[in-house]
């Protein structure tokens, strides 16, 4: 009998041991949720831009403001942000409308803008120096794009390729800073649009992705030789992706869809992709990266002062419908422990945004596609304090739920115009 009665006191001090373990993983989640919702709440509140903007570009100037230029197929005007104060600030006007263009800060502190134009018989370059707050035109490029992707190389020249025109969209062109001047490039080895164009440590360009043909090529440009040549297959036709380059110098690819579907994945298609992977230049070689919880298209990378990897918003379905759905989720990838971290939630949903790191180790997170359609809404997203309570807890909810903060939304308003013509 007494044996008895000890076996039920036992049982009894497990269950309440195993209420305790129950009452202190609750107060976890909630102390948790509570800080996260506090760190938020003590964020700067961006003051709205003066207009709407999706498909524009952000730039960082060298004294720490962001240059916004242009943006949804009809804004000629650009603006700057002040993080200092806080305050938007008109920068003038561009001679032409401009969306899915490029802007790239030269080494002389100018901004050169490329393509994106409207149907116009020609496209100039513009530049905007910051030290007068003028903008002027500059010359034109051999070819019209939109969706073309420019990256500054180590000798302070710019490389243009690709893009969506009327012309061939496998040509490549030089923009020489010194004499404001444009000259061939090369061809790539398949037409792209929505692709990437990375700097790599060693002065080469890694291009993937955004053919519209069923490709998983990938290819460098070497500016010492002025040649394309391929490198390993990717594991995944991407396009609409993102393309990083860590501090080991490898890079990571993440999202985007299949580029041999179209334009835009079809509405509600399943084929997203919450996959990455990453390019080693070392070996010429892909492998496959840890799996996102949200698969996503239309959404910004950016390398953060630690080394971690932050992604945030874009389209989490397809369709340039009302089955797409904007994202205000946020997730957070750490190369050392090869993970991914879900974190704190945008204020609003957004695609084809920008997002910028600022001086202070903010993000300034600036229009785009929310829920109603294009917005003229920015914010700071610190990114020091945004995971989320218990991670394993969240973790197994990703992995097994519907993914929380999905939004339905309009049309996307895909940020490509209207072919030239």
């Amino acid at each position: 009998m007494s044996f008895f009665s000890g076996g039920i006191r036992r049982r009894r001090r497990k269950s309440s041991l195993a209420l305790v373990g129950l009452s202190v993983v609750v107060v976890a989640l909630v102390l948790g949720f509570v800080a996260s919702a506090q760190s938020f709440t003590e964020q700067i509140v961006v003051p709205k831009m003066s207009i709407a903007r999706s498909g524009h570009t952000a730039t960082l100037l060298p004294d720490g403001r962001v240059l916004v230029v242009g943006g949804n197929y009809f804004v000629t005007t650009s603006e700057i942000y002040d993080p200092v104060l806080n305050k938007w600030k008109a920068a003038g006007n561009l001679s032409t409308v401009r969306s899915g263009h490029t802007a790239t800060l030269l080494a002389n502190g100018q901004v050169l803008v490329v393509g994106g134009g409207n149907s116009s018989s020609s496209t100039p370059t513009e530049l905007y120096d910051p030290a007068t707050g003028r903008w002027r035109l500059g010359s034109e490029p051999r070819i019209r794009r939109n969706g073309h992707t420019a990256t500054l190389l180590k000798n302070g020249n710019v490389l243009v390729a690709g893009g969506d025109t009327v012309y061939s969209i496998t040509t490549a062109e030089l923009y020489t800073a010194a004499t404001g001047q444009w000259s061939d490039a090369g061809n790539l080895s398949t037409l792209r649009v929505l692709h990437t164009a990375t700097l790599l440590p060693d002065g080469r360009v890694l291009v993937t992705g955004g053919s519209r043909a069923p490709t998983t090529a990938a290819e460098i440009y070497n500016p010492a030789s002025g040649e394309w040549r391929a490198t390993g297959p990717m594991k995944e036709q991407r396009q609409a992706h993102t393309a990083t380059l860590l501090r080991d110098g490898r890079v990571l690819v993440v999202g985007g869809f299949p580029n041999a579907i179209g334009p835009y994945p079809a509405p509600g298609s399943p084929v997203l992709f919450p996959s990455t992977e990453v390019y080693s230049s070392t070996t010429n070689t892909w492998a496959i990266g840890p799996s996102m919880f949200t698969p996503r298209w239309g959404h910004t990378a950016t390398l953060l002062p630690d080394g971690r990897v932050i992604i945030i918003g874009g389209y989490s379905t397809g369709g340039y419908s009302s089955y797409a759905q904007v994202q205000s989720s946020v997730e957070i990838f750490d190369p050392a422990n090869n993970r991914w971290y879900v974190a704190r939630p945008l204020s609003r949903p957004r695609a084809y945004h920008t997002a910028t790191l600022l001086a202070d180790g903010t993000l300034l997170v600036v229009g785009g596609n929310s829920v109603s359609g294009q917005t003229d809404t920015a914010e700071r997203y610190d990114p020091s304090n945004a995971l989320l309570g218990v991670q394993y807890y969240l973790s197994l909810v990703m992995r097994n739920a519907q993914p929380p903060f999905l939004q339905p939304t309009a049309a996307p308003f895909f940020p490509t115009p209207t072919p030239l013509s």
